[in-house]
């Protein structure tokens, strides 16, 4: 009898200890914070203006800013050691392109193609 009783708190122990790194491992991950989490949304990118920021918005902004440092530099921010030491922030850079495309909405501003064609 005690020995079965033994036998289920070994067993018991051993799915508290496995749900409990299972868990820290979640929601301690680096990567919980960028794709939202469990349950977070998309309040995990914060927001802008009182408007959230989704994960497609921000994917979107990282790769304009990439895209404008190639564009600038003749090399990816990635693959380039002279960003880091510029001070090059992909993170900083990308809300800071959110901020300006929402303050461009908000004041209405439209490039006509031909304008951008120019």
């Amino acid at each position: 009898m005690i020995g079965t009783i033994r036998k289920h708190q070994q067993w018991l122990w051993m799915v508290i200890i496995t749900l409990t790194i299972i868990s820290f491992v979640v929601f301690f991950s680096p990567y919980s914070k960028m794709s939202g989490g469990l349950g977070r949304g998309a309040m995990g990118l914060g927001t802008i203006n009182g408007q959230p920021v989704t994960q497609e918005h921000y994917r979107d902004a990282v790769a304009e800013v990439f895209l404008r440092y190639f564009l600038s530099h003749g090399n990816w921010p990635d693959k380039d050691p002279a960003a880091k030491q510029m001070g090059f922030d992909e993170q900083r850079e990308a809300y800071y392109r959110l901020l300006l495309l929402q303050k461009q909405e908000e004041l209405n501003i439209h490039a006509s193609t031909a304008g951008v064609a120019q």
